[in-house]
């Protein structure tokens, strides 16, 4: 499982309701996410999540804590992630009817779900304490960025003599446009041929032709999809294609 790669986790708002405001002015309990933002790059990232709480008659003070917990998208297990500031009681000044309290974090990878585990305690007046858990809905980060696939390949005789017309079809599967990138097609240990696209929009495909010398059965061809990792991708290792030697000797 991909951790969370937290750069920062911030506190964004804080707001203890005066003592003298109606119980009507008081904020709900509850654990919300209360922004969740994808991008491509993990920069991007965020997700915030908050809480609130109300007095109790007795209450003479009040506190929330955050724990951050992080899952993969396809229904994995939550795990709890360390983020900077989490995992610690915020408490409210004395004397509040209520208590609400957000806290961010940035940084997030993808793809992913986050959500915050958030406990909430009230003292009173005679020194007891009561405890409540909640937990938010998860906020869903989709990996974003490109990925390019490489389809079927095939062979036929070049109208150049003694070279082959070796093509393959090209996808960017991924969620964004991919910049200009090479394709290339090695034999024997050696690159033969080389050929640059220039760039596939999210869901396009490109069939790329390269014209190398026949492979055989003892140097099958090797096709390399943006061999110097200049297209920043969601899976860097799903770009090289070993499909047999197709036509040659």
């Amino acid at each position: 499982m991909r951790r969370a790669l937290l750069t920062a986790a911030t506190l964004v708002t804080l707001l203890a309701v005066p003592a003298s405001a109606s119980a009507g002015d008081a904020p709900r309990l509850r654990a919300i996410v209360s922004s969740c933002q994808t991008g491509a790059d993990p920069a991007s990232r965020a997700a915030a999540f908050t809480a609130s709480m109300p007095a109790a008659p007795d209450t003479v003070r009040m506190a929330i804590r955050f724990e951050l917990q992080q899952r993969t998208v396809d229904g994995g297990v939550w795990e709890k992630v360390a983020a900077p500031s989490f995992n610690r009681w915020e408490r409210s000044r004395p004397g509040v009817s209520g208590f609400v309290w957000t806290k961010d974090v940035h940084g997030l990878t993808a793809p992913g779900e986050f959500r915050a585990v958030v406990r909430f305690r009230w003292w009173t007046q005679s020194g007891r304490t009561r405890t409540v858990r909640k937990v938010t809905r998860s906020c869903r980060l989709p990996d974003l960025r490109a990925n390019l696939l490489a389809g079927r390949v095939t062979a036929a005789p070049a109208s150049t003599p003694g070279l082959v017309a070796y093509r393959v079809p090209v996808r960017n599967g991924g969620r964004s446009a991919a910049g200009p990138f090479s394709v290339a097609l090695r034999l024997n240990g050696a690159e033969a041929a080389r050929t640059t696209v220039e760039g596939l929009a999210p869901g396009e495909w490109r069939t790329v032709e390269l014209l190398a010398p026949a492979c055989s059965a003892a140097a099958p061809p090797e096709i390399r999809i943006d061999p110097e990792n200049t297209v920043e991708e969601a899976v860097e290792d799903d770009g090289i294609v070993r499909p047999g030697c197709l036509f040659g000797t």
